[in-house]
């Protein structure tokens, strides 16, 4: 599969959380989430990491975007938050409700 994509860091990154911009992608369908990974396993974007999370949801840095949309799949993303982008009594709410991780 030849992708046209920007180039991509020169050595990737081994845990999703050392990337400094990274997104939740939700894909419309079964199908786009299995592209998605296909595409993630490919020798352009081997080292890349990422997670798989709830049904069509995928955790990846924002720089694999655009082989996911040189290859039309369609999704919706946004930014992942992590704890330090909520304010203290945020984090103690969601804690209160949601547990700890």
């Amino acid at each position: 599969m030849a992708i046209n994509a920007p180039p991509l860091s020169p050595t990737p990154l081994r845990h999703i959380t050392q990337y400094e911009d990274v997104r939740w992608v939700t894909f419309t369908t079964k199908e786009d989430a299995y592209a998605a990974i296909r595409i993630l396993n490919t020798k352009e974007l081997h080292g890349i990491a990422f997670d798989i999370a709830a049904g069509t949801t995928l955790i990846v840095p924002a720089e694999v975007l655009p082989f996911f949309d040189e290859q039309k799949l369609q999704y919706q993303q946004g930014q992942l938050l992590s704890t330090s982008d909520l304010a203290p009594e945020e984090c103690q709410r969601l804690r209160r409700e949601q547990g700890t991780y």
